[in-house]
């Protein structure tokens, strides 16, 4: 009997040095109200992120609201009138709602689930929802009682939203083009993976015209001088035209200090304002490289 119990002590042993090592937890997930300071400092980088892109010349930051299981961001605005041309600018150049633009960068800086992030745009005549459901990001814009704005144009500023195009002449099948990129572009990053954690190529969202992949547990591919562990995030959009296919993509990515294994998330900062020029670098070394899987496939 004492021989079973020493093996099951020793197993027991392997199994909570195991969830250390991997980062992840031995016990359920634990509310999100237990991680405020965390989700107040992403907040701060939120902040940051819209005046550097210069959308705070629309868009500000109201508030925070965490809850057990999701978190409420609350942004201000001047009325429905500038949310309708800030949402039409960005569609136009960078192929992207505004919406979704906003979602996916607190998302992404706070590490949350899309089911967890509802975020409330309240301006003087509407009130804006966006939120995840069905597979989509949805957004919602219910009149307000009250008063009617003035519809004053507020001066867009020439926004730094990193985005890429490309247009390629193509008779493949979009499921066909998608397929192609999954599996190279896997291979791609797979030569950037550091030595001793478990490189990562996850497929977050792949419906119709849309394709996400996370890529974790990287090293010197955006920073190339730098030995920081680096998590990207690629957002695909694609159109296709008879034989011609246009591919608009965006990067998101976040870089942390690790000695052997990966880094916690919490320890992990955004690249997109510190390291602005060499995620731009990036996403045209990228679209080189997509241009040639593509061709020579």
């Amino acid at each position: 009997m004492r021989y079973k119990t020493i093996n099951n002590s020793i197993l027991i042993l392997v199994v909570i040095l195991t969830s250390v090592f991997l980062n992840c937890p031995v016990v359920q997930a634990e509310s999100l109200k237990s991680n405020k300071e965390f989700f107040e400092t992403k907040l701060e980088e939120y902040k940051k992120w819209l005046a550097y892109t210069n959308i705070s010349s629309v868009i500000a930051v109201d508030s925070l609201e965490i809850k057990s299981d999701k978190v409420s961001l609350r942004l201000k605005m001047p009325d429905k009138h500038n949310w309708i041309r800030l949402n039409e600018y960005t569609s136009k150049n960078y192929h992207k709602p505004i919406a979704d633009i906003l979602f996916d960068q607190f998302l992404f800086q706070a590490d949350l689930e899309k089911e967890q992030l509802v975020i409330k745009v309240d301006g003087i005549d509407a009130l804006v929802f966006i939120y995840y459901e069905n597979n989509e990001i949805m957004t919602e814009m219910p009149k307000k009682m009250g008063p009617v704005s003035s519809s004053l144009d507020i001066p867009i500023d020439d926004l730094k939203i990193l985005s890429s195009n490309i247009s390629l002449q193509s008779k493949k099948m979009l499921s066909e083009i998608k397929r192609i990129l999954k599996e190279e572009l896997r291979k791609y990053f797979a030569s950037y993976k550091t030595k001793y954690s478990d490189y990562k190529f996850d497929i977050i969202y792949d419906v119709g015209s849309k394709l996400e992949v996370d890529i974790r547990n990287i090293a010197s591919l955006v920073l190339e001088d730098e030995k920081y562990f680096e998590r990207i995030i690629i957002n695909f959009r694609f159109n296709q035209e008879q034989d011609a296919i246009n591919i608009q993509f965006s990067v998101l990515g976040k870089y942390a200090a690790g000695i052997i294994w990966s880094p916690k998330e919490s320890r992990y900062e955004d690249m997109s304002i510190d390291y602005a020029d060499q995620l731009k670098k990036f996403s045209s070394k990228l679209t080189t490289e997509i241009n040639s899987i593509l061709n020579n496939s």
